[in-house]
């Protein structure tokens, strides 16, 4: 449990709080002399505390979204939905910015879990940049360790460098890293959106294919010659290889670098035992 100074605030589905309605009003959160964290817990509740040590307990990466996000017509943000093979559900995101994020939080191996704009900070009036704040995305990693993120394209991180600091700053008074994510470079971008499409369940691998791929580009090869390899050891025609290799560098269980191009050279080399 968190200590006493953090409260409870009941949500239901008629609750017509400014949050509900996507803005940023938090007015029982601002009227506090100190930094304060509101999160929409798995359970429907709002938790509000100041910041601390116990809040780094708090499951926030299965936390709600701290406010609902509204469409219409002509809205010019790229809204959707990405499917998590993490999560094994959808993660919203409101750009084509956030949806990079929530391939690459997908994609990395440290991260177990994530959800999308949990919690919103406020911090007190007179606090020079003052600006409550709801970050894009948490994220829960294997040490255990929570991962606030910011999602911010590059030309515009300088504007907000006063909002990332107090940020930060919060995230260190509780524990959670913090980083600021402007999205990847042009080839890795190329890469990243060709495997993603190939991380779902239906191109996994059976445990035998696996074991030969893994001994296929054991010590290294060629990504044209493991496939042959593959394919000769395992029976499999070419596009039951490549949908598998695919999947298998999804995962990382097989590994290229990632910043050059995917071509039928690219050296892909088998991860350790």
């Amino acid at each position: 449990s968190l200590n006493s100074s953090c409260y409870l605030l009941m949500v239901d589905s008629h609750d017509s709080s400014p949050l509900d309605r996507g803005t940023m009003g938090t007015t029982s959160v601002a009227a506090s002399d100190e930094t304060m964290c509101m999160i929409r817990t798995a359970d429907g509740e709002r938790l509000v505390t100041p910041l601390g040590p116990d809040l780094a307990r708090v499951a926030v990466e299965h936390a709600r979204p701290i406010r609902e996000v509204t469409s219409y017509k002509q809205k010019r943000s790229f809204e959707g939905d990405y499917w998590s093979a993490t999560l094994g559900c959808l993660v919203h995101h409101e750009s084509g910015l956030e949806k990079r994020f929530a391939v690459e939080a997908d994609f990395r191996r440290e991260v177990v879990a994530y959800s999308w704009q949990p919690l919103i900070f406020s911090w007190p009036r007179g606090t020079p940049g003052r600006r409550d704040h709801v970050p894009d995305f948490f994220c829960r990693l294997a040490s255990g360790d929570g991962l606030v993120v910011d999602v911010k394209s590059a030309d515009h991180t300088e504007a907000a460098a006063d909002q990332f600091a107090l940020t930060r700053t919060a995230c260190e008074t509780v524990g959670w890293q913090y980083e600021v994510f402007s999205g990847w470079e042009p080839q890795r971008a190329f890469n990243m959106e060709h495997l993603c499409t190939y991380r779902r369940t239906r191109f996994v691998p059976d445990p035998s294919v696996r074991d030969a791929a893994l001994t296929a580009f054991d010590g290294g090869a060629s990504f044209n010659l493991g496939m042959r390899r593959l394919m000769r050891e395992a029976a499999l025609p070419e596009h039951e290889a490549r949908m598998h290799l695919y999947n298998m560098m999804w995962h990382q269980q097989l590994t290229f670098d990632l910043e050059q191009p995917l071509r039928s050279s690219t050296i892909v080399t088998a991860e350790s035992a």
